[in-house]
């Protein structure tokens, strides 16, 4: 992340040669969990791209049936596809997610004061991600869910208060 950062700062032109480059090791990654993170990450560098770029991808028109390499061809629906794609990958395995403690990987995330309390498993921390990057009802009901199923009344009262926000701004 830190290499991604200084090259963007170089050329922003390296974009998505840093998103393949990602894709790539991630394809790589044996473990699940470190994965699922990078999963999310990519997600989020998908949805980076195209909000830097939406303008130009807006004006073409959707492709079907065939993705080109370089993402400075996709299209709107493309990046939508692909974005959910990695949102859903980064989201499973479900039960190891969900029973990895998010302090196991906070050398590489950063956890505000309350995060070990309110977003204390992986799953809910990549679920929180999901909604930041792309919300919906159906990250909202499995967070819910399973915020259910676990003893902390403080963690699932904010789940679906932010639900209840989300549902308000919809209309």
């Amino acid at each position: 992340v830190q290499k991604m950062n200084e090259e963007l700062e170089k050329d922003a032109e390296k974009f998505p040669d840093l998103i393949q480059e990602t894709a790539e090791y991630t394809r790589q990654v044996k473990d699940s969990a470190s994965a699922s993170l990078l999963h999310s990450l990519l997600a989020e560098m998908y949805q980076s791209y195209y909000n830097q770029n939406g303008w130009t991808i807006q004006q073409s028109t959707p492709l079907q049936g065939y993705v080109p390499e370089d993402i400075r061809e996709w299209t709107s629906n493309l990046f939508e596809e692909k974005i959910t794609e990695e949102l859903n990958l980064s989201l499973s395995p479900v039960q190891i997610l969900q029973n990895t403690p998010a302090e196991a990987c906070a050398p590489v995330m950063e956890l505000g004061k309350d995060a070990r309390t309110l977003r204390p498993t992986l799953y809910d921390f990549l679920l929180q991600r999901a909604i930041d990057i792309q919300a919906n009802d159906h990250y909202y009901q499995a967070w819910l869910q399973f915020r259910k199923t676990q003893a902390n009344p403080k963690a699932e009262t904010l789940v679906a208060l932010d639900y209840l926000q989300y549902q308000y701004r919809k209309g």
